[in-house]
This record gives structure tokens, sequence and C-alpha cells, in this order.
């Protein structure tokens, strides 16, 4: 954990890697400072309260430059540091920022920068794309906290 990576409390939530041997990932609440991005929140990882939660997002990776809007897309510029994950640990880390992109008001979608170049990254399935990233590409990767359907009753 990191010591600035705040209090686990506001409306703002991240996207961590939850407890547990399902490695789902979890949302958190975040409260961003002044002027901090939540893209900043989410490279400072779980803090010290959150026991058992991780972040697959490389400790040293920064933001190149502050996130920026276009439309409904969330544009976020990286160092070269999440170029050296690769398989499920890639594409967890892209998760991570795609669903905390996500949750801000507007944003659909999110092309990934690194050094201000455009990537080609993994989905799920293992496939790349060059265009902007959506939850879409991630199903199944984050814990709901909708409960089980009931089972059907049984006609008697």
């Amino acid at each position: 954990a990191v010591a600035s990576a705040g209090e686990a409390s506001g409306d703002s939530r991240i996207y961590l890697v939850g407890p547990g041997d399902d490695r789902l990932l979890r949302s958190v609440a975040r409260d961003p400072q002044t002027g901090q991005s939540m893209i900043d929140v989410l490279l400072a990882g779980p803090n010290d309260a959150e026991v058992g939660y991780a972040s697959a997002i490389p400790a040293g990776l920064q933001l190149n430059a502050r996130p920026r809007q276009l439309g409904t897309k969330l544009v976020v510029d990286v160092t070269p540091e999440l170029l050296d994950l690769s398989g499920s640990g890639l594409v967890q880390a892209l998760a991570q920022v795609v669903y905390t992109a996500t949750e801000l008001d507007g944003v659909r979608s999110v092309e990934i920068k690194v050094d201000g170049e455009t990537q080609a990254w993994p989905t799920a399935d293992l496939d790349t794309t060059s265009e902007p990233l959506t939850i879409y590409d991630y199903p199944g990767m984050v814990r709901s906290a909708q409960p089980d359907y009931p089972s059907l009753p049984s006609g008697s």
C-alpha cells in the first residue's frame, strides 16, 4: 500500500484487484484531492486499510499529462512501465484503468497512450485493438455488487 493512497471514502470509485482466489476487480470509494484526477488516485493503489486488495498497475507508473476528456473518450498518457506487463497482468491493469475512467461522468471509452504514442492493447479475450477501450472489452473481470439471482421456485 502507498501512504498517499487516500482514505476509502467519497462518492468516486476506483477499481482494485479484490481479495480472494477469483482475483476479480472490485470498486472502492475514493475522494480525490483538489486538482487530482481519478487516474492519479488509481495509480496510488490500495490504502493501508484495504488489506488483501492489490493493483495490477506497476508501482512506478505515472501520468505524463493530466487525462483529458474528448467527448465520451478519456485520453490517458502514461509512462512506459505499463509495457513491462504482459498476459493476464496487463489485461487486469488495463481493465482497472478502463473501469475507473468510465466511472467519470460522460466517459464511455479510454484511449491509453504511452509517452504520447497510441498502442494496440489486449482485450479480455486476448485480441488486440488500437481503438479506445471500453468496459465491454473486459467482461467478467469485475465482481458484481448485485446478489445472485434466486433460483426459480419449483412447481408443485
